[in-house]
Formats: C-alpha cells, sequence, structure tokens
C-alpha cells in the first residue's frame, strides 16, 4: 500500500524496524518521509494535515494518545494505511481507529527474528480481535509443549517457517537452539514464545505469552 504518492510519518525512533519497515517501502515507492523529532500526540495529528500523510507505523500506545488529544476538528482524510506493530492492538482501540480513519487500519504483529502476520483494513472490522493472517512464503502452526500440532480453535505456542527466519542468533550457540526446532523434512521453524490459535478461516489470535517479555517503548526486551 505505497506508492509515489505516498508520505509516511516516521514517529519512533529511526532504531526500529516498525518504523524502517514503512520507510524502506515508501523510499522504494519514491514518495515523501516526514520525520518527528519526538512524537507528540496532538502534533502528529497537526503532521497529517498539513503534510497530507498517508502512511504511518505506529505501537498502539501512540494511537491511543491521539485519539485521547484529537477534537475531530483535524483534516485527517489523507490517511490510506496506518500500520500497528510492536504489541497487541485491542479491540476497543481498533474500533476507535476505524471510526477516525476509516478502513485504513494494519494490524502486524511478528518478530524480529522473522516471522510476520498482518490484518488488512478490509478485513478488520469482522476479525477485530485476530491479528490475521502470514505473509505470503511463510507457514505458521500452532503446538504444544511436544511440538505436535493442536486442534483448530486450541491454544499452544505459534511457530513459523519462511524465507524471513532467521538462520541463527549471532554468535549464540545456545539462544539459536532454544528457538529453532527441525522437523522431519530438516527445516528449522521459529518458536516465538507467544501462545496463539487459529479460527476455522486461518486467521490468527494472540492469547498470552509462553516467555517472559518487557514491552518499552515498542520494543521487546527478553
Amino acid at each position: 500500500r505505497y506508492h509515489a504518492g505516498s508520505v509516511f510519518l516516521v514517529s519512533i525512533g529511526l532504531y526500529s524496524n516498525i518504523v524502517w519497515a514503512g520507510m524502506l517501502a515508501t523510499l522504494i515507492a519514491g514518495g515523501t518521509i516526514v520525520i518527528m523529532p519526538k512524537f507528540d500526540a496532538r502534533g502528529a495529528l497537526e503532521l497529517m494535515a498539513t503534510h497530507r500523510v498517508t502512511n504511518t507505523a505506529m505501537v498502539p500506545l501512540q494511537y491511543r494518545l491521539m485519539l485521547d488529544a484529537d477534537d475531530g476538528k483535524i483534516d485527517v482524510s489523507s490517511a490510506q494505511a496506518l500500520m500497528s506493530a510492536g504489541s497487541p492492538l485491542w479491540e476497543d482501540l481498533k474500533r476507535d481507529l476505524m471510526a477516525r480513519f476509516g478502513a485504513t487500519i494494519i494490524e502486524l504483529y511478528g518478530l524480529t527474528e522473522g516471522l510476520i502476520t498482518t490484518l488488512a483494513p478490509e478485513e478488520a472490522a469482522r476479525k477485530l480481535a485476530s491479528v490475521g493472517k502470514p505473509l505470503l512464503g511463510t507457514d505458521i502452526r500452532i503446538v504444544n509443549d511436544a511440538g505436535e500440532d493442536v486442534p483448530q480453535g486450541e491454544a499452544g505456542e505459534i511457530i513459523g517457517y519462511g524465507r524471513i527466519v532467521m538462520s541463527a542468533y549471532w554468535n549464540r550457540p545456545d539462544a539459536t537452539a532454544d528457538v529453532l526446532m527441525a522437523d522431519a523434512q530438516g527445516r528449522h521453524w521459529l518458536k516465538t514464545g507467544d501462545l496463539g490459535k487459529f479460527d476455522d478461516e486461518g486467521y490468527l489470535y494472540i492469547v498470552g505469552r509462553k516467555k517472559d517479555l518487557i514491552l518499552s517503548g515498542g520494543q521487546n526486551i527478553y
């Protein structure tokens, strides 16, 4: 959803791959990038109106703060694709964002190690609690502690395989062994530490966390 007319608003530090996903796509398409020196909820809304921002990528807390600072008078009609990542986008917030920005909200669930699902704006209204489906070229399974697939609808650990999954942690064979699980075909599946389940249409839902994790500013600290 990026094109030559895209205007991407950067509101998170440039160390974040949440930002790079959208920033690189904008550059490749020949679009425009607007960088905030520091995030400010009201200021982000005003920049959207001033620069006719079409795309951005933020963590849910930022969107909540923007809605809280919004008086409904700022023109945000230029919005085309607003990505949310870094932590769960809860149903009530997703609903509020859709009411303000229309069918533009893309929820992304993923790991730097190489697993991504997205929920498209057109699907959000009927799948509010879901994080969508995996990207093309990525397979996801839900398994129990023994690494066996659980029945559809039951919860288990989310694991993934695909071309973007990492080969190893740098100089950390112990950590690599903990998260990469080989199957009978010799393929290595990434164990996410997240608990999830599939519905009958193949949409993924996050239901909990298997490993300890701290979220700080949208960045994961294990």
